[in-house]
């Protein structure tokens, strides 16, 4: 193992009291890897860029980009949903195949510590779901629209079975007899993004998108010490775009449960990167206040209030103002301001806490500046 970045390295299990978590696991938090691609693919432009750069160039130029746009739903087989986990795209076509003529790009995460050899036979399933789900929504559709299966693989020692059907098909000796059986069987194959074996330079997509694979890579890793570096340099980098805290928050929550850093060790590697004063107090800030106080509490706070409306709604809408209410005391300490008290903030209206978060934010990316 390298140095003291992972606890448990490859199991992704307990971290040391002394980091940030204080001895929280990766399973504290429901599916991590699923939530931090989500998060990451949150705004489509994301999720283009990843698939533009990892699609094979002549599709690539072939597909409308802009038109890109997620599709709800899960096609994974229930009782396999805590090792995979999956996203819908659909895009037209660019110019004159574009009228009418969608493509489904599908992204397939899979983070279990062994591979199935059947993965092909079950994302020809998926596909069928896919497919399925298509005819139901559009009745009056003669054809299907072709599909892209996209696997990202969390796997540790890489990916090594088959990505072809037809290799999973037990074949007769006889050639006449197999060319009379090949016709009759599914052939196709999924592409597959094999964290394992990717290194740093060759990571793909604009900065959400490459943050997204180097954190997944970091429960895997052989050296991750390089790639915590790599993560950080891209949160600054993801950090200059909307929605600062929202990412940041994101994207240190999973770091930080992959990761055994200490707050010292934390802070020297954001000071070796060159990166602005300000910005190292701000990500340690939200590390900080993120772990031990500020979201935890709002999100219990949230749900207290409420169940106590004794509804399912209630419930709902209390966890996002408690969540909203956490982002607001975390904006009003990195900025150094006084914190207001949580009693005090859940009087106010959803659409006030909004705009404080806007006006606080703005007053963030002029302090960054």
């Amino acid at each position: 193992m390298a140095g003291s970045a992972l606890s448990e390295k490859r199991t992704g299990q307990t971290i040391g009291e002394s980091g940030f978590l204080g001895g929280k696991s990766m399973s504290d938090t429901s599916q991590p890897h699923d939530s931090l691609v989500r998060h990451a693919f949150s705004q489509t432009e994301h999720a283009a860029s990843f698939f533009r750069e990892n699609v094979d160039s002549r599709l690539a130029i072939a597909i409308d980009w802009k038109g890109l746009q997620r599709i709800d739903g899960s096609f994974v087989d229930e009782h396999l949903r805590q090792s995979q986990s999956d996203l819908l795209f659909q895009a037209p076509f660019a110019g004159a195949d574009g009228e009418n003529r969608p493509l489904f790009l599908y992204l397939l995460l899979e983070h279990q510590s062994t591979i199935d050899r059947w993965m092909p036979l079950r994302v020809h399933r998926y596909a069928g779901r896919i497919w399925q789900q298509y005819i139901e929504r559009h009745g009056k559709a003669r054809r299907l629209p072709p599909i892209v299966p996209l696997i990202l693989a969390q796997v540790a020692g890489g990916w090594r079975v088959p990505i072809q059907f037809h290799d999973l098909i037990e074949w007769p000796n006889n050639e006449p007899v197999r060319s009379v059986l090949e016709p009759m069987q599914p052939r196709f194959e999924h592409a597959v993004i094999d964290l394992d074996t990717i290194n740093l330079p060759s990571i793909r997509g604009d900065a959400h998108a490459r943050l997204m694979q180097c954190l997944l890579k970091i429960r895997i890793a052989m050296d991750p010490e390089q790639w915590i570096d790599g993560a950080l340099a891209l949160i600054v980098e993801a950090m200059r775009g909307p929605e600062p805290i929202a990412h940041l928050q994101a994207y240190l929550h999973y770091l930080l449960s992959v990761a055994d850093l200490k707050p010292a060790q934390f802070r020297a590697k954001l000071l070796a990167r060159a990166i602005p004063t300000d910005t190292v107090n701000l990500i340690m800030s939200t590390a900080d206040y993120l772990i031990n106080e500020g979201m935890e509490k709002g999100m219990e706070k949230g749900m207290e209030k409420g169940m106590e409306k004794g509804m399912e709604k209630g419930i709902k809408r209390g966890r996002e103002e408690g969540s909203l209410i956490g982002q607001v005391q975390m904006l009003q300490r990195v900025l150094g301001r006084p914190v207001e008290l949580f009693s005090a903030l859940e009087k106010r209206s959803r659409e006030s806490l909004e705009a404080a978060i806007a006006a606080l934010e703005r007053d963030l990316h002029a302090k960054l500046k």
